[in-house]
C-alpha cells in the first residue's frame, strides 16, 4: 500500500517542483560559456610565454582599456576582455641595446624615435604601434585556449551550486512544515476534552 500525502506535503511537492524549474532557468541563463567568462588577469600570466610577452597590458572591457595611454593597438576579444599588444621589437634595436648599454633604460619606441631622428639607415624602422597579424592571432588563440581551460570546469560547480540551492531551501521548508504540523496536532491533542 502506497502511503499517501497530506496537504502540506503536496503543498512541498508542487512548491520544490515550481521551484526547480525557476533554478534550472536561472542556470541556464547564467551557464558558463567561454565568451561569457569574465576577464581576470591570471589568463595572462597562464598564456605561454611566446605569446605572453607579447602582452603590454589587459583589461576586462572596452570602458576600462580607455585609461590606456600606451600607444599600442588594443585587440578585443569576444569575452569582452582587451589586450594591448606590442609586436616583436625590430633586431636592430637589440643590436643598438647591446652595443651602447646606456640606451637600455629607453623603451622601444623612443629608441626608435631617436634612432630614426638621427640616423637615416633607420628610418625604416616600423612604427612603435606595429604589431603583426601572425602575432595577434598568436596572442588571441593562446588567450583563448587559457580561457576555454577555466571555463572547463566552471559548468560542474555551477551545477553543483544549484543543486544545493534547490535542495537546502526545499529540506528546510519540509522540516518547517513538518515541525508546524507537530505543534499543531500537539495544540489539537490538548484541546479534546477529558476522559470522565
Amino acid at each position: 500500500m502506497t502511503p499517501r500525502l497530506n496537504g502540506w506535503q503536496r503543498l512541498w511537492v508542487v512548491g520544490s517542483a515550481l521551484y526547480l524549474i525557476l533554478v534550472v532557468g536561472v542556470l541556464y541563463m547564467i551557464w558558463p560559456t567561454v565568451e561569457r567568462t569574465w576577464h581576470r588577469d591570471d589568463f595572462v600570466t597562464r598564456m605561454p610565454d611566446d605569446a605572453r610577452k607579447h602582452v603590454i597590458a589587459s583589461y576586462a572591457g572596452e570602458w576600462s582599456a580607455r585609461e590606456d595611454r600606451s600607444g599600442y593597438p588594443h585587440t578585443v576579444l569576444p569575452n569582452g576582455a582587451v589586450l594591448v599588444l606590442r609586436g616583436t621589437p625590430d633586431p636592430r634595436l637589440a643590436a643598438i641595446r647591446t652595443k651602447f648599454p646606456l640606451y637600455n633604460d629607453l623603451s622601444d619606441a623612443k629608441l626608435a624615435a631617436a634612432l630614426k631622428a638621427k640616423f637615416p639607415e633607420y628610418a625604416d624602422l616600423l612604427p612603435d604601434s606595429f604589431v603583426a597579424d601572425e602575432d595577434v592571432r598568436k596572442v588571441a588563440k593562446a588567450y583563448w585556449d587559457v580561457v576555454a581551460e577555466a571555463t572547463s570546469a566552471a559548468p560542474w560547480s555551477s551545477t553543483g551550486y544549484a543543486l544545493f540551492g534547490w535542495l537546502i531551501p526545499c529540506f528546510v521548508l519540509y522540516a518547517l512544515g513538518g515541525s508546524v504540523a507537530w505543534v499543531r496536532r500537539g495544540f489539537r491533542g490538548s484541546a479534546s476534552p477529558p476522559a470522565r
